[in-house]
């Protein structure tokens, strides 16, 4: 309910193992001007009509390629020069069903649109529907519009067709039709991606690193440079170190409650068939996941040494989902302005309302949990007086440097992230939770990659200031993920409504990746930091 998703009961009648012939779907209806004119937009616009039987969605033929299926029903076909279009009143059901040891099991549904004009002929149950000329609305030569009336009959037949799928492989015509090439060409450039990165860590940090160590533990006299001159300075709380630390207990929240949704959609008990019943999921599992939000951020604290800011951080955490909801309800309201049917009722706003007193409180909880424990001692002291920091090139200055490294994430992920938005644009759900799945993996590991790339580029540089940069560079990713978020969403010619809307949500999904992959980055950040500064001794 809270992603707009409603289920009707439709006017087709189908009962299992009855055929049907040509069956009239409801009376006559007569289409005015008004009418004719908004199937001509839904038309263009590609949209398309959902069933739902034994929940298995339909999927329909593609007629422009002829071969391969879609998600949904289209409502009519567009052609190109505008000045025609069809409309599909006719539905051929098939269904395809599977008999085990006891009792049959449905495991396709399959609707062929057809566009008939049942007024060029005699209407019989027994016509066959290919001697039936298409209804095609013209443009009127003119006055260059549409006709003003239009008598339509909409009928459906049924059939049932016995099939060798079993109930456990009933999506497999969904995937196999799915353009695979496209994704494992992604999933290619993902993984080199993905390789790239580890071997500059591997090779260009961790190698230099291990020399430097070796060097300084053979000769203890060696005037210390680079990064070891650091280690007074690099455990020191940056500026903001609140806001930071509640950012910080927000993007591991988020990355909870994707990884919590996704273990509960793989047990069984959400359906990855509905992208609504997800994010409801989505939802409640981030209320619940405060508690581990609300412990990170204060061990955060705890760790700078600032357990005294603990109520300001715990305030912007419960705070901060009231921004996801101002965005929410804005676009709500712009949904029923415009009359759309993915306006949310105002039953799921009270619930929403519900959700964030359940986070409040499991965050008032997490927090208090995690400021309790004592810190981890630090592997090196601090000195009371900041060094001063010598002025860096202009690739080494932060902003130049994490848009730079930004990069790295937003190309990692853009494979998955397409798919994700793809998903959502379409309504369909099978590739919702492999793109979910795939998202949080790439991000784990990109965004540690390139958090411990930018701190080691910083101390190198005698550079102390690296936990903003830690959790910056990767979070930066999401301005790029945010714009193609808004390409996808936003269509050609949109209304301004459309335009609002789609802000919106561009911004929404990149702040949500920008969180996750911040939250890694910092954690990656100061294991390294932590591990690195260990091993040394400190003059």
């Amino acid at each position: 309910m809270i992603s707009g998703y409603r289920t009707y009961k439709s006017l087709y009648e189908v009962s299992y193992l009855q055929r049907k012939l040509t069956t009239l779907l409801c009376d006559k209806k007569t289409l005015d001007s008004d009418d004719i004119e908004r199937f001509v937009e839904f038309a263009a616009d590609g949209y398309r009509q959902s069933l739902i039987l034994d929940g298995l969605p339909v999927i329909s033929p593609d007629k422009d390629t002829e071969s391969g299926y879609l998600m949904n029903i289209p409502v009519g076909k567009y052609f190109e020069d505008g000045n025609k279009v069809q409309l599909y009143n006719h539905l051929a059901l098939e269904i395809q069903w599977h008999e085990p040891e006891s009792k049959g099991r449905i495991v396709g549904f399959i609707a062929t649109p057809h566009s008939l004009d049942w007024s060029a002929v005699d209407y019989d149950t027994t016509t066959d529907i290919l001697n039936v000329p298409p209804l095609v609305i013209a443009l009127e030569e003119q006055d260059g519009a549409y006709a003003t009336s239009a008598d339509v009959l909409f009928t459906y037949t049924v059939d049932f067709e016995m099939s060798d799928k079993t109930w456990a492989s009933r999506w497999q015509v969904v995937i196999e039709n799915e353009p695979s090439g496209m994704r494992i060409a992604g999933i290619a450039f993902t993984s080199l991606v993905i390789l790239f990165l580890s071997v500059a860590v591997g090779l260009l940090v961790l190698g230099i690193f291990k020399a430097d160590v070796m060097r300084y533990a053979q000769d203890l006299a060696r005037e210390e440079a680079g990064w070891k001159l650091l280690a007074p300075e690099v455990f020191r709380a940056p500026a903001h170190s609140a806001l930071l630390c509640a950012l910080f207990g927000l993007g591991w929240q988020l990355f909870a409650a994707l990884s919590l949704t996704a273990i509960l959609t793989l047990a069984g008990a959400v359906s990855p068939a509905d992208p609504g019943s997800f994010t409801t999921a989505l939802l409640i599992c981030g209320a619940l996941c405060g508690v581990i939000g609300g412990y990170t951020g204060a061990r955060g604290l705890v760790t700078l040494r600032l357990s005294s800011q603990t109520r300001q951080v715990a305030t912007l955490m419960m705070g901060a989902p009231a921004l996801c909801f101002g965005a929410f309800l804005v676009s709500d309201l712009i949904f029923w302005a415009m009359g759309s049917t993915s306006a949310v009722p105002l039953s799921a706003i009270g619930l929403l309302v519900l959700l964030w007193c359940l986070h409040a409180v499991t965050t008032v909880a997490g927090v208090s949990t995690g400021v309790r424990r004592p810190a981890a001692p630090l592997p090196c002291q601090r000195l009371p007086i900041p060094r001063p920091i010598p002025q860096q090139d202009l690739w080494l200055r932060r902003p130049v440097l994490e848009l730079i490294a930004s990069c790295a994430p937003s190309l990692a992920v853009f494979s998955e992230f397409s798919v994700l938005v793809e998903v959502l644009m379409e309504g369909g759900g099978m590739y919702f939770l492999g793109a979910t799945i795939g998202l949080l993996i790439i991000d784990l590991v990109v965004s540690a990659e390139v958090a411990i790339v930018v701190i080691f580029t910083r101390l190198s540089h005698e550079d102390h200031r690296w936990h903003w940069s830690a959790f910056s560079a990767p979070s930066l990713s999401g301005i790029w993920l945010s714009l193609t978020a808004f390409g996808y969403f936003t269509p050609t010619e949109a209304p301004w409504p459309f335009f609002v809307v789609s802000v919106l949500y561009s911004v929404l999904i990149g702040g949500v990746f920008a969180l996750t992959a911040g939250s890694i980055g910092l954690t990656a950040g100061h294991a390294f930091c932590y591990v690195a500064y260990g091993l040394i001794k400190s003059k």
